[in-house]
């Protein structure tokens, strides 16, 4: 739960530094390199939600079928073990993938 709760926070926080960021922004100035960390974070952003949400619809599909008794809680048990290393592979893909892709440093 602890993991779930700080995967809903991390979007949010983007959100608000963006929006800060956004409005403070001279809308004249060229776009420079904070242009593009924020384009990175938002789609680093974008991929956790879109790993959340997959968790998130198989884990209420697996609860379901629980209290309709047709499946045991070690389906649901197995399945959040068993989405670990995706959230471990899209950390990776983080830290090692984006900053190829995004040419850092």
């Amino acid at each position: 739960m602890d993991l779930i709760l700080i995967l809903i926070l991390i979007p949010i926080l983007v959100l608000s530094l963006l929006l800060y960021s956004i409005s403070a922004r001279d809308s004249l100035a060229r776009p420079g390199l904070f242009v593009v960390l924020q384009l990175v974070l938002v789609i680093v952003t974008l991929g956790l939600n879109l790993l959340l949400l997959v968790n998130l619809v198989r884990t209420a599909w697996l609860t379901t079928g629980f209290l309709r008794a047709k499946r045991p809680f070690a389906a649901l048990e197995n399945w959040q073990t068993r989405y670990l290393p995706v959230y471990g592979g899209g950390a990776l893909v983080v830290v090692v993938i984006f900053p190829l892709a995004f040419a850092f440093a």
